[in-house]
């Protein structure tokens, strides 16, 4: 999202060549301004609290990723940051809202082909909102809030959408180089913040094969005590040393890789979620509660005498019952797969 650009008629390229884009509206992103503080004082000031318009737009010049689109292909190399869509940003520029109040607006670029993947994959389409509210935080180093997105219907906000410029040799970079340098230890939860507004449409909701609340026990912690038994069957007689007291015992570390889909087969449920956890041998091991003051779901492991304790947090769509989720809720957990199961 580096690439430099200015408006048509903003001065002298120099010796550069330069490539022109022509962007096409696509949709527009609303939201409001929440910090500016860490702008620097030579650009032009902006106020907080302001309303945000930004328009997604889309050009054939536009760059584009050098792997195209293929959901089992690039989903992994985003949760390693290793794969993105490139987004021309433009400067904000001062508008009015229908109230006749001063608002921003900025124009965000894709190459037209990225447009085609997220109109066929919503979950991509979630990122790529998340993506351009980033790239306008970046470009104008502000604080966009992520809890007044919104969709209005109309394709661009203003009369019109100015043509960009773009330097041509910024268009050759490899941008994939600069990306893999990149920490990749990020977590799921970072793009899951960009969900609330947005359900992933998916395939249709298919529990598997073994009938739900018969094999599989629901995901209700404290009910009941772990047993041990009081014999134990030993193979090798041999005497081990106790590790010394300055030793510590290396703890596994746990994952959660989780989906979400939305649910088209059941009045009951509106979102499925899968929470696939190793290592993890029962529900036991697990521990599953509801901030309301955040709307998340948060799902702490509880085997932390062999695994390192860990957090999820999973943010909620702005569409449920705060006091009714987990009531309504039903959970599972599928043993031979290890994974949880959460209808809301």
């Amino acid at each position: 999202m580096d690439f430099l650009l200015r408006p048509i008629g903003g001065g002298d390229s120099g010796s550069s060549s330069v490539t022109v884009l022509k962007p096409q509206p696509s949709l527009v992103i609303k939201s409001k301004i929440v910090n500016v503080d860490d702008r620097p004082r030579n650009l032009p000031s902006l106020e907080a609290d302001r309303k945000v318009f930004i328009n997604l737009c889309h050009d054939d010049n536009a760059p584009k990723p050098d792997i195209p689109f293929d959901a089992n292909i690039v989903y992994p190399m985003i949760m390693n940051n290793k794969w993105e869509i490139p987004i021309v940003t433009s400067s904000f520029r001062v508008d009015h809202d229908k109230k006749g109040q001063e608002c921003y607006v900025v124009d965000c670029c894709v190459n037209s082909e990225c447009l085609e993947w997220i109109a066929k994959d919503y979950q991509l389409k979630d990122i790529l909102v998340e993506w351009c509210l980033e790239a306008a935080e970046l470009r104008e180093t502000v604080e966009i809030s992520r809890d007044s997105i919104a969709f209005p219907k109309m394709k661009k906000k203003g009369d019109s959408i100015p043509d960009l410029e773009v330097f041509s040799e910024e268009l050759d970079n490899n941008y994939m180089n600069d990306m893999i340098e990149k920490d990749s230890n990020s977590e799921p939860t970072s793009i899951l913040k960009a969900r609330r507004d947005l359900l992933i449409q998916e395939e249709e909701m298919s529990i598997d094969n073994s009938p739900l609340g018969e094999q599989l026990p629901p995901l209700f912690p404290g009910q009941t005590t772990r047993k041990k038994s009081l014999i134990e069957e030993i193979d090798d007689l041999s005497i081990q040393e106790k590790p010394k007291p300055s030793e510590k015992v290396r703890k596994s570390p746990i994952s959660y890789d989780v989906t979400m889909r939305k649910v088209t087969t059941s009045d009951k449920f509106k979102l499925r979620i899968d929470i696939k956890i190793e290592p993890v041998e029962s529900s036991l091991d697990l521990n599953l509660s509801y901030d309301s003051t955040n709307n998340d779901l948060v799902l702490r492991n509880l085997n932390i005498h062999i695994c390192e304790e860990k957090i999820l947090k999973i943010p909620l769509p702005n569409i449920f019952d705060r006091n009714k989720v987990l009531n309504n809720a039903d959970i599972y957990f599928v043993k031979n797969k290890k994974t949880v199961t959460i209808l809301i």
